[in-house]
């Protein structure tokens, strides 16, 4: 092993082991040999504005993975709705739920808050899903179903993003 890999192989180590921050990663270039330095090519963000858009994504995916697939197993079952068809209240639940109750409600209500604020959102949101979905059936009965199932989800979603700090900035 080359001079210049070892120091990178170590630098990793050393992170790895003494933690250098929360998400602090080097470019890694540090130690490489000159021809491997130069433009970028790590595959991280390397602003601290590109690592937000990357953790807002990360995880409006997870949060929308997750709902999808609650609103795609409870709505049928509770309404005449396809699967499919509950794929797009999902996604609206998903975004307004991330924004309002994530980002605004996470930081100043804290994660009981936040559920609660969540829960009325996706009550609203899946019981009007019949105005925006063409075709979809759902009482409120069904729709509280669905709500309570992703308040359920929410507990342990906003205990991961207090973890990762994604919603305390």
């Amino acid at each position: 092993m080359g001079d210049g890999r070892q120091r990178m192989v170590t630098a990793t180590i050393g992170q790895t082991v003494l933690g250098y921050g929360r998400g602090a990663r080097p470019c890694g270039h540090e130690g490489m040999p000159a021809e491997g330095r130069g433009a970028h090519s790590g595959g991280g963000p390397r602003t601290l504005g590109e690592r937000r858009v990357r953790t807002t994504v990360g995880t409006l995916v997870i949060k929308y993975v997750v709902i999808a697939a609650l609103a795609a197993l409870i709505l049928p079952a509770v309404g005449r709705v396809t699967w499919t068809q509950a794929l797009v209240p999902a996604a609206v639940v998903a975004v307004l739920t991330y924004l309002l109750g994530d980002r605004l409600a996470l930081r100043a209500l804290g994660n009981a808050g936040a559920v609660v604020v969540d829960f009325a959102l996706a009550l609203v949101l899946f019981w009007l899903a019949p105005v925006y979905v063409p075709g979809v059936r759902l009482g409120f009965g069904g729709a509280l179903t669905a709500a309570g199932a992703v308040a359920v989800a929410e507990i342990l979603y906003h205990q991961y993003l207090l973890e990762r700090g994604v919603g305390v900035r």
